[in-house]
């Protein structure tokens, strides 16, 4: 956008249309999800078994310890994507 001048850009003009577009985006993005309580071991163990096709193919092997009872909140969406694409 040109100023009045016709060689300066429009700084006001410019913010307005950002400001527009980050309350857009605000509205338009998703809530938060809930959060549940998950095992961090089983996360790491899923996230392991994708990586390990790719892994075996370069000849490296992925090891995964993790205390069974170490449990955190996360958020529910991607618990139950985990295990749906199991």
């Amino acid at each position: 956008m040109k100023s009045s001048r016709g060689d300066v850009p429009d700084c006001g003009a410019r913010s307005s249309r950002l400001e527009r577009l980050t309350a857009d985006f605000y509205v338009r993005a998703p809530a938060r999800a809930a959060e549940v309580a998950g095992s961090v071991a089983e996360s790491l163990l899923y996230v392991a078994e994708i990586a390990r096709v790719h892994a075996a193919a370069k000849q490296v092997e992925i090891l995964v310890h993790a205390p069974e009872d170490l449990i955190v909140e996360m958020e529910s969406s991607r618990s139950s994507a985990r295990w749906s694409t199991l």
